[in-house]
C-alpha cells in the first residue's frame, strides 16, 4: 500500500487517462472529408478477415470444397454439420486464423 500514489495524484491520473480515451475514440469515430470514420473501417476490415478466402474460410482453389447448394455457400459455414450433406470441418491453419481473427474482432469492441 505504501508504492500507491496519494488518492488526489490517482485521481487525476486516471482523470487524464480517461481524457486520452475518449479523444481517441473521439478519433476513431470522426467523419472526415467523403471518407468513412476509421472505426468503421477497421471494423470492415476485421469482418471481411472473418470471411477472407484462404485465410478464415477455404478459398475456391480448394477442389475438395463443396460448390453451392441451393445459394449456401459451405464453405462459408463455420460449424461442422451445418449446411448441406458434404460439408466439413476446416483444415487447422483455417480454425487458427478464425480465433486470431475473432480476438481482434472483440479487442477492437472492447
Amino acid at each position: 500500500l505504501a508504492a500507491l500514489p496519494p488518492a488526489t495524484a490517482r485521481g487525476s491520473a486516471e482523470k487524464a487517462a480517461e481524457a486520452s480515451n475518449v479523444a481517441f475514440v473521439d478519433k476513431l469515430w470522426q467523419v472526415e472529408s467523403g471518407q468513412r470514420p476509421l472505426g468503421e473501417r477497421i471494423a470492415d476490415a476485421i469482418m471481411r478477415a472473418l470471411f477472407r478466402d484462404g485465410f478464415a474460410v477455404e478459398g475456391p482453389e480448394d477442389k475438395d470444397a463443396p460448390q453451392a447448394e441451393k445459394g449456401i455457400v459451405p464453405a462459408l459455414i463455420w460449424q461442422e454439420g451445418v449446411g448441406p450433406e458434404g460439408s466439413s470441418q476446416p483444415k487447422n491453419d483455417l480454425q487458427e486464423n478464425r480465433m486470431v481473427a475473432l480476438q481482434l474482432l472483440v479487442t477492437f469492441l472492447s
